[in-house]
C-alpha cells in the first residue's frame, strides 16, 4: 500500500512542475496533499526506526562485548559439538579456536563429575530448560578450572532444541578458597588428619550404613603414653613434632577403608570400618598389635630420640552401642583402663563398667541383628 501513495505523490510532484496545475486545478491538490502528508509521515516514520536501530544494533554490540570481555561464551549443537567459542573460552582452556570448533564439548570434560551429574544436566536442556550449576573442566595441559554455568537451550518452531549457548563465568579462585575453608573446618592443621568434627560425622555416617546393611565396626580410642613429659622436657615444637610423626605411623598401620583422626592433644581415633562379622575381632586386634609395636619404636626428634607407647580402647558396634554418643564413650573408657598399665589395648567388654579396670575377660564376635 506504502508503494501506491508514493507513487501517488511522484505524479503529483511531477504535475507540480506545471505551476498552473496547483491554480487552474485547486481540487487535485486537495486530492494529493493527504498522500503527500502520509509519504512525509512514512519517511519521517522510516528515519526514526532507522535510528532506533541503530541504536539498538549498537547496544547489543555493547552487551556482547561486554559478555565476551567477562564470560566464556560457547554454543553448541544437541550433540553437544561446539560450533561457537568466544575469546575467553579459547584463553582459558588452552585450546586454539580451530581446536575447539567441530569438537565435541567432552574435550574439556574432567573426572571430577558422575555419569548421573551430565545426565540430569542434558536430561533439563533437551526438555528445554535452562541448566544452571558449577562445573570442573580440564585445560589443554591437563590444569583444572571451575566455572559457574548456565546453559540456554534455543527452541525451534516445535519447540525441541536445536543448540545450546553456555554462559560461563570462572569460579577457581572462589573454589580454592571453598576448599581451604572446608579443609580447615574437617582437618587438623598440625598432622593433616581428619578432626573431631569429621570424625564424629563420619562415624554417624558408618553407624547409619551398618544399621542399614546390617554390619559390624570397631571404634579405636588411642592415647600416647608419656607424651606429657617429652612435651615437658623438650618443648612444645618437638612435642609437635612428635605427634606428626605418630599421626604419620597411625595412617600406614591401618587399611585404606579405614580413618585415623585426631581428636586433640595427643588423643586419636580410629574406625575400623567393611569388615566380615566373624573377621572383626581378629582384624582389630592384629592392628592394635601392629600400632603398639609402631609406635613403641624410637621417634627421632630435633635435639633427642624419644621412646613412648600408646594406650588403646576398643568398642565394637552394635554390642558395645548402636549410637555414636554410646560407641564414643565405651571406646573412651576402654582406654582409660588400658592407660592404667599403658601400651595395651582393651576391649571395652573386658572392663569392669564400675571400676573402669581390665577384668581379663576376652571379647566376644559380636552378633548383628536388624535394629528395632
Amino acid at each position: 500500500m506504502n508503494r501506491w501513495y508514493l507513487l501517488v505523490l511522484v505524479v503529483g510532484l511531477w504535475l507540480g512542475h506545471e505551476t498552473t496545475f496547483w491554480v487552474k486545478d485547486p481540487l487535485g491538490v486537495l486530492l494529493l496533499l493527504p498522500a503527500i502528508l502520509l509519504a512525509l509521515g512514512i519517511f519521517v516514520r522510516c528515519r526514526q526506526l532507522s535510528r532506533e536501530l541503530a541504536t539498538t544494533l549498537t547496544e547489543l554490540t555493547q552487551l556482547r562485548h561486554a559478555l565476551n570481555e567477562h564470560a566464556i561464551v560457547s554454543a553448541t549443537d544437541v550433540h553437544g559439538n561446539i560450533t561457537e567459542a568466544n575469546d575467553k573460552f579459547v584463553e582459558i582452556s588452552g585450546y586454539g579456536r580451530d581446536e575447539l570448533l567441530g569438537h565435541n564439548h567432552r574435550l574439556i570434560k574432567s573426572q571430577e563429575h558422575s555419569i548421573d551429574f551430565f545426565r540430569a544436566m542434558w536430561r533439563t536442556i533437551a526438555n528445554g530448560q535452562v541448566w544452571q550449576g558449577e562445573i570442573k573442566n580440564r585445560k589443554k595441559n591437563g590444569d583444572h578450572y571451575w566455572t559457574s554455568a548456565t546453559i540456554v537451550p534455543f527452541l525451534n518452531d516445535k519447540g525441541k532444541p536445536e543448540k545450546y549457548l553456555s554462559i560461563r563465568t570462572d569460579i577457581t579462585t572462589i573454589k580454592e578458597s571453598q576448599i581451604q575453608i572446608d579443609h580447615l573446618a574437617y582437618y587438623d592443621t598440625l598432622t593433616e588428619l581428619p578432626n573431631r568434627r569429621y570424625f564424629i560425622e563420619q562415624l554417624d555416617r558408618e553407624i547409619k550404613v551398618a544399621n542399614r546393611h546390617h554390619t559390624v565396626l570397631a571404634l579405636l580410642f588411642l592415647d600416647l603414653d608419656y607424651f606429657k613429659e617429652v612435651n615437658d622436657t623438650y618443648g612444645h615444637d618437638q612435642g609437635d613434632q612428635l605427634l606428626k610423626e605418630a599421626a604419620l605411623r597411625l595412617s600406614h598401620c591401618v587399611r585404606n577403608v579405614d580413618l585415623v583422626s585426631r581428636l586433640g592433644g595427643d588423643e586419636f581415633t580410629i574406625i575400623l570400618t567393611d569388615v566380615d562379622q566373624n573377621a572383626l575381632i581378629p582384624i582389630t586386634q592384629r592392628i592394635c598389635h601392629t600400632i603398639l609395636d609402631t609406635l613403641s619404636q624410637p621417634f627421632p626428634l630435633q635435639t633427642a630420640t624419644v621412646k613412648i607407647s600408646v594406650s588403646i580402647g576398643v568398642a565394637l558396634f552394635p554390642v558395645n552401642g548402636r549410637e555414636s554418643s554410646t560407641l564414643i564413650r565405651n571406646a573412651d573408657r576402654a582406654m582409660y583402663a588400658a592407660k592404667k598399665q599403658r601400651d595395651q589395648y582393651l576391649f571395652y567388654s573386658a572392663i569392669d563398667s564400675t571400676t573402669h579396670s581390665p577384668i581379663g575377660k576376652p571379647p566376644t564376635p559380636p552378633t548383628v541383628h536388624p535394629a528395632k
